[in-house]
């Protein structure tokens, strides 16, 4: 068993002007449900990005379930963590199981339909977040809070041991 989900030693990252992370370090632990809080653009989504390898540190490595986040194929890192973004748009009128079910995409071939394990894993995800009862509904006519639902749901549906929630 790994003793630690997220290691992050001397995280550095900037965007260009001055440094939005500096010297940062962290070690999140199996079980832990931890809150970062800080001021509008202090680099609480900008750490999330780098912890699952959508942006690289200026300087510092990242740990996944001990292996470092870099090295991995973007599939393996999704099969260990995800991410629920602040906002995250859908502009195609997908169905909310739709939406869940793409949560199943790191564990299925490019063509493979989803399977009953799938189907499962789906299904327990929605009932969980109370999205089965718009399930044939399409994303786009849902509000805000039910969308971010939808989204939690589709966290919850790729079936990881690490979801980040930001926001």
């Amino acid at each position: 068993m790994v003793d630690r989900m997220i290691r992050a030693e001397n995280i550095s990252f900037s965007y260009g002007a001055g440094p939005v992370l500096d010297g940062l370090s962290l070690e999140l632990r199996p079980g832990e449900f931890v809150g970062l809080i800080g001021a509008n653009g202090s680099g609480k989504t900008t750490l999330m990005r780098i912890l699952l390898g959508f942006l690289r540190p200026g300087s510092g490595t990242v740990f996944l379930k001990g292996d470092p986040v870099l090295g991995l194929a973007r599939r393996e890192i999704a099969k260990r963590a995800t991410l629920v973004q602040q906002d995250t748009h859908i502009d195609f009128a997908f169905t909310v199981r739709e939406v869940v079910a793409m949560g199943r995409t790191p564990y299925l071939g490019r063509f493979t339909p989803e399977g009953p394990v799938d189907a499962s894993i789906i299904d327990r995800a929605m009932a969980e977040t109370e999205t089965d009862r718009f399930a044939a509904r399409p994303v786009t006519e849902l509000s805000g809070g039910e969308r971010q639902r939808v989204h939690l749901a589709r966290a919850m549906a790729q079936d990881t041991e690490i979801i980040l929630l930001d926001e």
